[in-house]
């Protein structure tokens, strides 16, 4: 009774958590697929290996072949799509919920509410709404590894069907190995091992005997894995497996910046640190302790991390999602109070940001901002229309003043605040943001440019952020220095140069054509002017 029907079954008796469910991942996908252009370097680079590799025909010429390939798999029935790609993604964060709630229930087989408020922590958290949307293999790799631990707790239970149970946890490991390396292997490690210790009741396999199992499927994970990504991609694969240390260090700093919104709002509900603070022995529970070290061992994948992963600390998400909802669980319904006030004041205080950054002059500040640091402000934060201040402040304070009783609503509510958040993100790119982030319009520049035989480079490193956007046959030389643009200028006279700029008061020429292109401006050089200022126009480039 753990398949995908029994996983799902607890699902079907509340209909309204149903239809919240639902609502909030149709909202998200929705509005980021219609919204929101593609907007991240990373995710344009994707895209573009998708591209290069569906050209050629070769699915393993690329760092992500994971999720590349499912991209060209999906082409084969959408044709070369934008939107086709950016939608799976939100279908993979869709299907975890099915071993998410799998694996609750296999914790805590008596409690059928649980997978519900399970469901409602994870399509109602920050991370959900920030990473869903955004095209990385991330979502990828923790869907297959909370499958493989569902699969796991099955096998270690001891029920029938073990060979299948063994042979199904290798397939899914053997793709996990080879779409991440080392990295989703240590990420599975914990709570792989420990899947035999977790179970209390009398029907379980012998711990020896489990981890004999887990080390044989380990070993021929890794022996065939290593064979097959040797022989499709080569040695270079390896390369992105391992990080070095001023690596881990920038992306820890910068997920730590980040974990208060991914772990929104709960990290920031007083009622459920309350409980944590007078229930000391709810964490004494083995399934406590088992998510507990779950989590903690995505710290030690981080040394093993792909380098285009857009967050480290995303893998904890789903283990803190069910420990946080089984506290949720253990509430009483209460007397009527504001629970959700102090979560409800940060989209509060967005939407005051959003409404002093209309109401307040940027240039001056712009200046300052660069004569302080050396750069200025992003050139985005100009175009934020008073949409986004009217959605939070509004969405916020409505929220704030609601108060039910039960703790399920409670819940509900609180899922609706990074969804008010999402949506007025989204909204603010469909009223604004577009134009400074939407490059469809100097991608097709660039292609007509190819077509009628002009050569054309890039000053700086390139993230391929044109290449599937304007369909280029012939990938666009990185011009690492100013002499090395110089000297490209000088053999291909009629030739071109984009750069990006952070938008500075001086430039040594007028330029052939200015484009907007999220934080920076896009600059189009002739080689003849880059020629006649010995790449004095290249100056400040980014």
């Amino acid at each position: 009774m753990t398949g995908i029907s029994t996983a799902f079954l607890p699902l079907g008796r509340p209909r309204r958590i149903v239809f919240l469910l639902v609502l909030l991942w149709i909202g998200m996908t929705m509005g980021t697929l219609f919204l929101r252009p593609v907007i991240l370097a990373g995710e344009q680079k994707i895209l573009s290996e998708a591209w290069w590799a569906w050209q050629t025909l070769d699915w393993f010429d690329t760092r992500n072949f994971g999720i590349t390939g499912i991209i060209q798999l999906t082409w084969l029935i959408t044709g070369v799509a934008e939107w086709s790609a950016r939608l799976i993604i939100p279908v993979i964060g869709l299907l975890t919920l099915w071993p998410l709630v799998a694996i609750t229930r296999s914790l805590w087989p008596d409690e059928p509410k649980l997978p519900l408020i399970v469901g409602i922590m994870w399509f109602g958290s920050g991370a959900y709404v920030i990473y869903t949307g955004l095209i990385s293999q991330d979502l990828l790799v923790i869907f297959l590894v909370l499958l493989l631990i569902q699969n796991q707790l099955v096998l270690a239970a001891g029920y029938t069907n073990q060979a299948y149970r063994f042979i199904k946890s290798f397939l899914i490991l053997l793709m996990v190995f080879i779409f991440s390396g080392l990295y989703g292997l240590v990420l599975s490690l914990i709570p792989v091992l420990m899947a035999s210790w977790v179970h209390v009741d009398r029907l379980h396999m012998k711990h020896k005997t489990y981890l004999r199992f887990t080390g044989i499927l380990y070993i021929l994970a890794i022996l065939l894995g290593s064979f097959i990504i040797l022989i499709a991609a080569g040695n270079q694969i390896w390369s992105k497996y391992l990080s070095v240390a001023a690596d881990i260090k920038d992306a820890l700093i910068r997920d730590a910046v980040m974990l208060p919104f991914v772990l929104f709002p709960w990290l920031w509900w007083p009622r459920l640190w309350r409980f944590f603070r007078k229930q000391p022995h709810f964490w004494y529970q083995r399934p406590i302790i088992y998510m507990t070290l779950s989590a903690l061992g995505v710290i030690g994948a981080i040394f093993f991390r792909p380098t285009q992963h857009f967050s480290v600390l995303m893998p904890i998400v789903p283990f803190l999602a069910v420990v946080a909802a089984k506290a949720c669980s253990l509430l009483q319904d209460r007397q009527r109070d504001f629970h959700a006030l102090i979560p409800s004041l940060f989209l509060i205080l967005f939407g005051i940001i959003a409404f002093l950054l209309n109401m307040i002059p940027l240039a001056h500040v712009d200046v300052v901002f660069f004569e302080m640091i050396g750069t200025g402000l992003p050139l985005w934060l100009d175009g934020f229309s008073w949409a986004s201040g009217f959605i939070l402040l509004g969405g916020g304070y409505i929220l704030a003043q609601i108060s039910p009783r039960r703790f399920m609503s409670q819940i509900s509510q609180l899922a609706f605040l990074p969804f008010i958040w999402g949506t007025a993100i989204n909204i603010e790119f469909y009223f604004s943001l577009n134009k400074f982030f939407d490059t469809q319009i100097t991608a097709k520049n660039i292609a007509e440019r190819q077509r009628q035989g002009q050569t054309i480079a890039v000053m700086g490193s390139y993230n391929y952020q044109f290449d599937l956007s304007a369909r280029l046959r012939v990938p666009l030389p990185a011009l690492l220095s100013v002499q090395q643009a110089v000297d490209w200028s000088t053999n291909n006279p009629q030739g071109l140069v984009i750069m990006y700029y952070d938008g500075g008061p001086f430039l040594a020429a007028v330029p052939e054509r200015v484009a907007w292109g999220g934080q920076y401006q896009i600059i189009f050089w002739s080689s003849a002017k880059i020629f006649a200022t010995k790449g004095a126009v290249l100056n400040n480039y980014r």
